[in-house]
């Protein structure tokens, strides 16, 4: 990605169930890539339970939810202090018809206008047992980061969801495993989503803690790349 050679530029963090994580990973991706100086955009795709704005201490008075309705623009793009290449968009109001409003074609729109704006897109979204706005935004976001808890998520939701995605035309570029505090990052043949060498993150995000900041808890990664035949579904490595 720093080189600019990466093809998938709107990333969709998905996962089958609640409490797998993708808040915590796409955040901590979001972070990591607007510290290697490229614009970053994190989108809040959840317009049922969104919690992004909650992490970054903003307010949720505009957001996805507005952009898709047309009754809002650039009021819903919240800067982060601290991190000068970070925007965030919240899932603003709670929508009553968050299915019908992601269904409009306002929304590949509007994530072509992001991906023409920002270097990296990172768009968090609800777990797919929950609703199927997840498959939707994958859809169109064609790059996807699949997210397992050890010992918690269940292999065959994993494997339905892998084969659903790919079957609307997205590319799972990488599968992520939580277990507990820590993190490991796998990789397709694609390449590594964050660099070759595992760098010090100075500012991460506590999944417990309801904002972030240079005290929160370490995000420890563990592997940043592991080699993968092209083709090989990432489930497998999970």
């Amino acid at each position: 990605l720093s080189q600019g050679d990466f093809s998938h530029k709107t990333i969709a963090v998905i996962s089958p169930e609640r409490g797998d994580g993708r808040t915590f990973v796409a955040a901590n991706l979001a972070v990591a890539f607007s510290q290697t100086g490229l614009r970053t955009l994190l989108l809040d795709g959840d317009l049922r339970n969104g919690r992004i704005h909650q992490l970054f201490g903003l307010r949720n008075t505009s957001g996805l939810s507005a952009l898709l309705s047309g009754r809002a623009f650039d009021s819903s793009v919240n800067q982060v202090q601290g991190l000068r290449d970070l925007s965030v968009i919240s899932m603003g109001g709670e929508a009553p018809n968050p299915g019908d409003l992601l269904a409009r074609e306002t929304l590949p729109a509007l994530l072509h206008s992001f991906a023409n704006t920002f270097d990296v897109v990172i768009i968090d979204t609800p777990a797919t047992e929950v609703a199927p706005d997840a498959k939707l935004i994958a859809s169109h976001a064609k790059g996807c980061v699949l997210v397992a808890r050890k010992d918690v998520t269940r292999l065959d939701g994993l494997q339905r969801l892998s084969r659903d995605v790919r079957e609307l035309g997205a590319t799972i570029i990488g599968t992520v495993l939580l277990v507990f505090g820590l993190v490991a990052l796998f990789v397709g043949a694609c390449g590594p989503l964050v660099g070759d060498e595992v760098q010090p993150m100075e500012w991460r995000l506590d999944p417990a803690a309801g904002a972030p900041g240079p005290e929160a808890t370490e995000l420890h990664i563990l592997a940043m790349e592991v080699e993968c035949a092209s083709g090989a579904s990432p489930v497998g490595r999970t």
